[in-house]
């Protein structure tokens, strides 16, 4: 009760026109090749995207910017964690 529901979307850079998600994930924006986080707000939802060598995430939620800051570094956490 009183959660909300993220989801996070994962492509690689070498198959973008496989991408599924968010437009901030499917096209990269070419005047800032060198951006490596952002923040979007796609109709309702808020979305935070980063880049981590050829690999691109989005988290999106119905949460505040703050609140889905926050998830956002944790998911990077424990993705970096995760690296071999």
């Amino acid at each position: 009760e009183g959660g909300h529901r993220l989801t996070l979307y994962v492509s690689n850079d070498a198959t973008p026109a496989a991408a599924v998600g968010p437009a901030d994930l499917r096209s990269p924006d070419a005047s800032r090749p060198d951006t490596a986080f952002s923040f979007a707000k796609e109709g309702p939802l808020n979305v935070f995207c980063w880049r981590d060598g050829p690999l691109r995430y989005a988290l999106t939620a119905a949460v505040d910017r703050a609140a889905l800051t926050q998830v956002s570094a944790e998911v990077y956490k424990q993705l970096e964690q995760a690296r071999p």
